[in-house]
């Protein structure tokens, strides 16, 4: 009986293409995010905190790649390139 699983790797290309697919696709959102709720990330964060505003950014670049994943299984980057 043999229990070999196969794993088909992607290129590097590809997978550079994903990064930077997902790169511009986080700040695309990131800044419609940025315009459409600018209030209410003004209420959360206070108005000069830096510590806030990158600790804000941080959840919010977690929360794409969280949400992404878990909803669709992969990011913007692997739907555009046909990846799985």
């Amino acid at each position: 009986m043999n229990n070999e699983i196969l794993i088909e790797h992607s290129h590097k290309k590809t997978r550079f293409s994903n990064l930077i697919l997902d790169i511009v696709s986080f700040w695309v959102l990131w800044i419609l995010h940025g315009i459409l709720f600018e209030n209410w990330i003004k209420s959360i964060t206070g108005e000069g905190s830096v510590t806030n505003n990158i600790i804000y950014f941080f959840v919010f670049y977690f929360l794409y790649y969280f949400i992404m994943e878990f909803l669709f299984g992969r990011t913007i980057g692997k739907f555009l390139t046909e990846e799985a």
